[in-house]
């Protein structure tokens, strides 16, 4: 509905120019794709920044003699990771829309002139001023903000859940790095093991003690170890550079980065599956996002309902009228005789029942997915329980096998033997270990856990680029 104020035209410039004095100002901020590259490239873990971001969040679990561990690389990720100021950046635009939400709107100043060219004796311009005010009705602007306050907090769950995405990222190349590591050490001394058999092998058969097949097979087995070892070097470069990009620094600022592997040897989350599903369902933040969509849409059909209801527009008014001064006030309306907002009223239900859907949809598919975490962890508890039984049995061997040649009963070829059986077993157990470690992730990302990594370390706005 509308008002209409009573101002003279010299009083509304006055009362404009005062207004617009208050107006935000223009700045370009142009984007040097080049400069923005170098800054990119010339990213450090040893940065003043991102050791004072450290040192107000320290992680749960710090890294040994100056390492990097999961935590600290998970708060440089934080810290550098676009993904992260791009999920700011949306933050801090659904919050910039609660601002909107909330602003009344602005009366409309009129301002008209008039000739009488019949006017006889007397002037005959014809000047009038009026303000129109909406007034709005039924709690409409606070149903607004209502509806931007849930959105806003949508978002920020949103955030959190691209930190937590963050983490994942890392937790998992750095695994890979830590795997492939280890491989290659077990592959290094299978080398040697392999280069060892193989000259023994070819000293048999230079003497007429083994056939050139033997000597053949035994040159086949050190060929697939290198072959192993170079796959494994390959795999430990290529995780170094992923765990460079999760982190959001370049490979070579990664490269001389001591780390700190001890967060592996944790087994699982402490949490019984009873427990497991009630953190997920309260804490989880794409669970928490989807309520406060559900709650938004639910604002929004609030707020269509209380569009039923018409504004007002009320406006007293001055006009001067060929020397006669004249004083009038009107009120405006919408009629609702074509629609009652029927149409947005079903639209905004159906949006409350499409929120309500993939609120549902979100729950359930974060329950599924804590109980197939819980199942594939089990499994690979008991493999790496398996892996670890045949590692002893095969190093009891091994240990009885060198006694045997300390005594002189057996030849140095069976020693070997027995060692390269060590090697294998220990190969395996890095595998069954690695899927274990793996497991473990994927069920610290369903829950999103450990808690220490809280939401609000996540919002903070870290770094700019």
């Amino acid at each position: 509905m509308r008002l209409i104020g009573t101002l003279s035209p010299i009083s509304s410039a006055v009362l404009a120019i005062c207004l617009l004095q208050g107006c935000a100002s223009y700045q370009a901020k142009p984007l040097a794709p080049s400069e923005s590259a170098a800054a990119i490239s010339a990213r450090s873990l040893d940065v003043a920044g991102l050791r004072d971001f450290i040192a107000r969040h320290p992680p749960e679990r710090k890294a040994r003699s100056g390492g990097w561990g999961l935590g600290e690389l998970t708060l440089a990720a934080l810290y550098f990771h676009p993904d992260l100021a791009t999920a700011r950046a949306e933050s801090k635009l659904a919050l910039a829309g609660e601002k909107e939400a909330g602003e009344l709107p602005n009366p409309v100043a009129n301002l008209g002139l008039g000739y009488n060219a019949t006017s006889m004796g007397i002037s005959p311009w014809i000047l009038t001023t009026a303000l129109d005010i909406p007034v709005e009705l039924a709690g409409k602007r606070s149903l607004r903000r209502k509806e931007a306050g849930h959105r806003s907090e949508a978002s920020r769950w949103r955030l959190a859940a691209t930190g937590w995405a963050a983490r994942s990222r890392v937790r998992e190349s750095m695994l890979s790095l830590y795997s492939a590591q280890r491989t290659k050490a077990v592959l290094e001394q299978q080398e040697k093991l392999n280069a060892e058999v193989a000259s023994l092998v070819e000293e048999k058969r230079k003497a007429g003690e083994a056939s050139a097949f033997e000597a053949s097979q035994a040159r086949l087995g050190l060929s697939q170890t290198r072959l192993a070892l170079h796959q494994a070097e390959r795999l430990a470069e290529v995780a170094r550079v992923q765990l460079a990009a999760a982190v959001g620094i370049s490979a070579a600022a990664m490269e001389s980065i001591p780390l700190d592997f001890a967060a592996f040897q944790k087994q699982g989350t402490g949490l019984s599956q009873g427990e497991s599903r009630r953190w997920a369902v309260t804490n989880r933040a794409d669970i928490l996002a989807a309520l406060e969509d559900y709650d938004a849409a639910q604002s929004a059909l609030h707020l269509e309902i209380a569009n039923q209801y018409p504004d007002l527009n009320l406006g007293p008014g001055y006009e001067l009228d060929q020397t006669d001064n004249k004083w009038n006030i009107g009120v405006s309306m919408e009629l609702p005789v074509m629609n009652q907002h029927q149409g947005k009223i079903a639209k905004a239900n159906a949006e409350r029942e499409l929120a309500a859907a993939k609120f549902l949809q979100v729950q359930a598919a974060a329950l599924a997915e804590i109980d197939k975490a819980e199942i594939d962890l089990k499994g690979a508890r008991e493999t790496a329980k398996a892996a670890s039984g045949i590692l002893d049995e095969v190093m009891k061997a091994e240990a009885t096998t060198r006694k045997m040649k300390d005594a002189g009963a057996i030849e140095k070829h069976e020693l070997l033997q027995r060692k390269l059986e060590v090697s294998s077993s220990e190969l395996a157990l890095i595998d069954a270990e690695t899927s274990q470690q793996q497991a473990v992730g994927v069920l610290e990302d369903a829950l999103q856990l450990p808690s220490t990594l809280k939401t609000e370390i996540i919002f903070q706005p870290a770094h700019q680029p």
